[in-house]
């Protein structure tokens, strides 16, 4: 995933120049990043760079600036445009650090909320010291209250979006013996609500998508969350499912090579009606929304004009179906029964044709199209 405002690559030679607290970490042709001192001295200079001044406390999280901007620009790509969204950062930190590069890099409005109100002590003066007060609100919770309703309340009639780094770990113990098997700092330096919560960061997830089913009827168009195990992902997608939540996805990247390259995955869910872009799923955990047929566009176009109800609207290369239910079975033909429910799927008209389904929440629907389309392929 490519983000066009920031270059991946650090020039060292340049920066230790330039910023010479980067020279005891610095040996050769390589940055020493399993020292927390020098992850921290990095990461305070490349936010210079980008026209932020902050002070990073040693005893707090140090966030991974690719991993974070590899977040946002997906979420812009999900979104499709920043315009008139806001977004909500769920356990916001002391840097308040999506908020920040958010408002700075992309010029968006936030709220970042924390239980830690010394967090937001700090937060708050990083904010006031970078004159961003009226692009970041940052409001502290209590651990019981709903994660979103204070973030609905402050939306107004914008749209909304939500990013999430949960604590990863159940326990210390649990962070320790990780940190055991992984290269790095053996013990990432953080206050404890930053790391670890009970059941991990499954349990803070789990929270998120019920408390967002009390919210779906908000402004709120993508709830989102960063997962840092691949184990986590199984129990999650197994609660969307038996919520009947099913707009949603998964979507793997790594972070800068410079930094590790960590792999981490971002699952996200919505309960609007609109299906994002098949080329944001990367993974094999989510239904497939794009497929091809090799038939001709005429003969394939002569058969749907042949149903009814099908509203069409053809562009150049391209025909945006409106289905108002499973009107080509057989139960339709005979009875003039269909599912009540409703897809727009858009065809391209390629070599293969692609069909892509756009909107809608009955999966089903769309498989069921697919499939009668494929018989029209294969007659």
């Amino acid at each position: 995933m490519e983000n066009n405002i920031i270059s991946r690559k650090l020039d060292f030679d340049t920066l230790v120049v330039k910023y010479p607290q980067l020279g005891p970490y610095f040996k050769g042709t390589k940055y020493d990043f399993r020292n927390n001192d020098a992850v921290i001295a990095i990461t305070e200079v490349l936010l210079r760079e980008w026209g932020l001044k902050v002070h990073i406390h040693s005893d707090r999280l140090c966030p991974r600036l690719f991993n974070r901007l590899d977040y946002l620009e997906f979420m812009r790509r999900l979104l499709g445009s920043w315009t008139n969204h806001v977004g909500l950062d769920v356990g916001t930190g002391h840097l308040a650090i999506y908020a920040l590069l958010g408002a700075k890099l992309f010029d968006l409005q936030f709220v970042g909320t924390d239980i830690d109100e010394e967090s937001l002590e700090l937060a708050r003066a990083i904010v006031e010291q970078n004159h961003l007060q009226e692009k970041i609100q940052l409001v502290l919770t209590r651990p019981q209250e709903p994660l979103f309703s204070r973030f609905v309340e402050l939306l107004g009639s914008r749209n909304g979006f939500v990013v999430c780094n949960p604590p990863f770990y159940s326990s210390f113990d649990e962070m320790e013996r990780r940190a055991e098997i992984k290269s790095g700092p053996r013990f990432p330096t953080a206050a404890a609500n930053e790391l670890v919560v009970e059941g991990g960061e499954v349990a803070f997830v789990h929270r998120m998508i019920m408390e967002s089913e009390a919210v779906k009827s908000s402004s709120i168009r993508w709830f989102s969350s960063l997962i840092g195990k691949y184990d986590s992902l199984k129990p999650l997608i197994s609660l969307l499912r038996a919520r009947k939540i099913d707009n949603y996805g998964v979507h793997e990247f790594r972070s800068s090579q410079a930094l590790a390259g960590t792999r981490r995955w971002i699952l996200f869910w919505s309960f609007q009606p609109e299906r994002p872009d098949a080329d944001l799923f990367n993974s094999v955990v989510h239904q497939k929304t794009r497929r091809e047929l090799q038939c001709t566009p005429e003969k394939l176009l002569e058969r749907i004009d042949g149903l009814e109800n099908v509203e069409q609207t053809r562009e150049s290369g391209s025909v945006v179906l409106e289905l108002p239910g499973d009107v080509w079975s057989r139960a339709y033909r005979r009875q003039k029964r269909f599912l009540p429910d409703r897809a727009q799927v858009v065809l391209l008209l390629e070599n293969p044709i692609k069909l892509i389904w756009k909107s809608g929440h009955n999966y089903q629907l769309f498989e069921s199209f697919y499939n009668w389309c494929k018989k029209i392929e294969q007659s």
